[in-house]
């Protein structure tokens, strides 16, 4: 800046610090001397540069730092955005040109490869609706839409039987909770039963030799 003449007034650069050395810092490194960067340096009047004595400049610097990590995350997302459509267009060219020209004992797996590729399609699209790519892309990820709906139905479907499994498995658990509860119940009323014999039994038995005592 001091060489465009871009600085303030009075400017003077800091000492220059070496990259290889800087996490070996000492005590009467040059980095500690401030040059360049203490007010006086900085502004003849004095003043304290708003950078270092202004709430809000600070605020202002860290929110465009935060911008700026902003914007270079969305170009890496537009990126890899492109990226997963090329794969996947490769991919699919890749499967239809294997099932149309393979044998028969090969044609399922590249069938089910291209309903996983169609169920993958259908997910990326959705997950990066919102993500431009960084460069023209065909509106195409490879499967046709007639693929993109048939993939739908087989993803509806699999929700649908694991739901009916999941409710299966809950009212198999419920009912060997309820036979459980009706177990410890039985048991209960059998200890009951136990404990009032032997109460009936220990009183009989103390009947029995009070009055012998007496007689």
């Amino acid at each position: 800046m001091i060489k465009k003449k871009q600085a303030p007034r009075g400017a003077r650069a800091p000492h220059p610090i070496a990259s290889e050395g800087l996490f070996k810092l000492d005590v009467d490194d040059d980095i500690w001397q401030d040059v360049g960067l203490d007010e006086t340096d900085i502004s003849p009047g004095g003043e304290i540069p708003k950078w270092l004595g202004d709430e809000n400049v600070q605020k202002g610097i860290k929110s465009m730092l935060e911008l700026d990590r902003c914007n270079e995350e969305e170009r890496r997302l537009s990126y890899e955005r492109s990226a997963m459509q090329d794969w996947l267009m490769e991919e699919w060219r890749c499967v239809t040109m294997a099932i149309e020209n393979e044998c028969e004992e090969v044609v399922y797996q590249m069938v089910l490869r291209a309903e996983f590729l169609a169920r993958l399609c259908n997910n990326w699209q959705d997950k990066t609706r919102m993500i431009d790519p960084h460069k023209p892309m065909p509106d195409s990820w490879g499967p046709s839409l007639e693929d993109l709906m048939e993939a739908h139905k087989l993803d509806m479907t699999a929700m649908v039987a694991e739901n009916e499994r999941e409710i299966y498995d809950n009212d198999n658990e419920e009912e060997e909770d309820d036979e459980d509860d009706e177990g410890d119940e039985e048991e209960g009323e059998e200890t009951e039963l136990l404990e009032a014999v032997e109460m009936i039994a220990l009183s009989d038995e103390f009947r029995n030799s009070y009055t012998d005592s007496l007689f």
